[in-house]
């Protein structure tokens, strides 16, 4: 910013010496080149905010899909869990397994 308003001044200056002099011709064409190095990076900027907001969505996108497979994830383990639970035999084991107390009482 600093050094757009010494080249406004000096191109002032430029000016008041005469519209027609070599350094107000170079001025101007400092400024004429600076406004399109600004109209450019201004477009850059534009194309990189459209980028990011494309990118963010997409992220909550995908943050919702990791959700619903978390939960999906959550719920199998839960129905494993039950599919693999053991339960007491229904009748009286012998052998080995009868003298540790394991099995139902007659």
């Amino acid at each position: 910013a600093g050094t757009v308003v010494a080249a406004v001044v000096a191109a002032e200056e430029a000016v008041q010496a005469g519209p027609r002099s070599p350094e107000a011709r170079r001025i101007v064409a400092e400024l004429e080149a600076a406004a399109g190095r600004t109209s450019h990076l201004e477009r850059l900027l534009a194309q990189k905010e459209l980028a990011v907001a494309a990118l963010e969505h997409e992220r909550r996108a995908l943050r919702g899909e990791v959700q619903r497979l978390q939960n999906l994830v959550q719920e199998l383990r839960g129905s494993i869990r039950v599919f693999c639970r053991l339960r007491p035999p229904r009748r009286p084991l012998e052998g080995h397994l009868a003298s540790a107390g394991i099995g139902a009482a007659v």
